[in-house]
């Protein structure tokens, strides 16, 4: 990631900051950990004025990444009210590349698991409303 970050500070571009996360983890893994939390620290500014449905998704990234895992819980809770999440989501969620990942905590499963069952609900009403409508 050196040669993008060096052409992102040279031609100022404000792109990619929702990637600052995972290329901080990268930099965390090379020893670079000034780089890493500076990157990680601007992820967090760039999460926090998130106005998607997806914020709390990526606070739960950005605190767990810290190692607050009750507040990434807490974060994670929040996202599953959430409706019309992106099937993607439902495909990764439970691949989550961070070091030492909640997944595996039961709390965190239980969720998860309502997450996925809220999308597939939803996906099913959905496949009804559109054969009913002569669409599918």
């Amino acid at each position: 990631y050196k040669r993008f970050n060096y052409l992102r500070d040279f031609y100022k571009l404000d792109i990619f900051r929702h990637e600052n996360l995972n290329i901080g983890l990268v930099y965390r893994k090379a020893g670079d950990t000034k780089k890493a939390n500076a990157l990680i620290e601007d992820y967090h500014q760039y999460i926090e004025k998130d106005q998607t449905l997806y914020r709390d998704l990526g606070l739960s990234a950005y605190y767990h990444t810290i190692g607050e895992p009750e507040k990434a819980l807490e974060h994670l809770k929040r996202f599953s009210k959430e409706d019309n999440v992106q099937y993607w989501i439902i495909l990764f969620m439970r691949q989550d590349p961070l070091p030492g990942s909640m997944n595996s905590l039961p709390e965190c499963k239980k969720v998860l698991d309502e997450i996925e069952s809220k999308f597939w609900t939803n996906h099913e009403k959905l496949k009804l409303t559109l054969e009913e409508k002569g669409l599918l």
